[in-house]
């Protein structure tokens, strides 16, 4: 995902500024958090990876379920 929240002067230091106020950060994926440990100089303590979408491992069909 590479739609930033502001592009323009300064993009990297008010990312920054946002990311050492926060108490946490959640990053969509491990590669999105690399980038603000990288990039943004973000803590990694700071930083939780909490994925797109539904665990489907959860959801089960009873066996004898048949498509109508």
């Amino acid at each position: 995902n590479d739609e930033r929240f502001y592009k323009g002067p300064l993009e990297q230091y008010f990312g920054y500024l946002i990311a050492l106020r926060a108490k946490f950060i959640i990053a969509i994926s491990h590669a999105v958090a690399r980038f603000m440990q990288n990039q943004l100089k973000i803590e990694p303590n700071k930083l939780k990876v909490i994925h797109y979408g539904i665990d489907t491992s959860s959801y089960h069909l009873p066996l004898s379920y048949t498509r109508p």
